[in-house]
């Protein structure tokens, strides 16, 4: 039973092996533009040497005793257990993420629109209203640069002193930080215009991506994740979860609505936030894993 598990293993890994530098080489010839080639092929090459050295270690036949101990001690540790398939799972979305990315910046490099851009206003604008107005204000000032560098301060100090995390405090800062600087970078390199009609309220900078929606993203994602890892509360955990979510759609939704970004600009600062915030979440995880791994050894 075990040898025909591992054969199984073994043809899966092969499989693998051979079809996913394939889909990188179909990258190279669609993916002109440098910079974007040099991201996508960068974020491709990482997913593929993680997940194959994962299927090398379930080769072996030491791996399920090896997760056993690994889940035990996440458990006593209240930490989230890391099994084989919620790791792929996350490698697949964030791939499934980088590839829309790349789709997004070729054709706004190609054609500088999206057909959906304006409907989507339109859509968004009609609930327009002296109410909507400054509510929709108090949400984008949510995920301004100001509040998010509070809030990341604030989240640091309490994390450490609560949970004497260092290595979930410095994740922290280099999700939200480390992809605000990658934020402005890609915005220089786009160099996309804001819209400039009918603007409720005034913003400076270019536009693509939403820096509001990356940032949110990060910092709130990065929450959802603390509270999905250290909250034994269950009832308390969801309605932090789902409210946090929530506000993240709100405040792309508010950039539309305040007149300041495309939704193709705010797609677009979803799609790189949670890739940059998954892929040091992984890290972050593993580094876990490593060190209970020598604690016990």
């Amino acid at each position: 039973m075990i040898d025909s598990q591992r054969g199984v293993a073994v043809k899966q890994s092969r499989h693998f092996g051979r079809l996913l530098p394939r889909l990188c080489w179909q990258f190279i010839l669609l993916a002109r533009p440098l910079p974007i080639l040099l991201i996508g092929e960068g974020l491709f090459l990482g997913l593929y040497l993680i997940v194959k050295a994962l299927f090398c270690f379930v080769e072996t036949n030491e791996w399920r005793m090896w997760m056993k101990s690994v889940l035990k001690l996440e458990m006593e540790r209240k930490h989230l257990s890391i099994s084989k398939i919620w790791l792929l799972t996350v490698l697949v979305g964030l791939a499934m993420n980088v590839v829309i990315f790349i789709q997004l910046s070729l054709t706004l490099l190609e054609k500088n629109s999206f057909s959906f851009d304006a409907v989507l206003i339109r859509a968004v604008r009609s609930y327009s209203s002296q109410i909507m107005d400054p509510v929709m204000v108090f949400i984008t000032h949510l995920g301004s640069s100001t509040m998010l560098g509070f809030l990341l301060i604030v989240g640091m100090v309490w994390l450490y002193l609560k949970y004497k995390d260092v290595l979930a405090t410095l994740c922290f800062l280099i999700v939200v930080a480390g992809g605000g600087f990658l934020n402005s970078l890609l915005k220089i390199y786009f160099n996309r215009d804001r819209p400039d009609d009918n603007r409720l309220i005034e913003a400076d900078g270019l536009s693509f991506p939403s820096g509001h929606s990356m940032g949110s993203m990060l910092l709130y994602g990065f929450l959802v994740y603390l509270s999905l890892r250290y909250d034994r509360w269950k009832i308390r955990k969801a309605g932090v979860v789902t409210s946090l979510i929530c506000l993240i759609f709100l405040i792309g939704i508010s950039r539309i609505y305040l007149g300041v970004h495309y939704p193709s600009d705010v797609f677009a600062g979803f799609l790189a936030g949670f890739v940059w915030l998954g892929g040091w979440v992984i890290a972050l995880e593993l580094a876990y894993i490593w060190n209970n791994k020598k604690r016990r050894y």
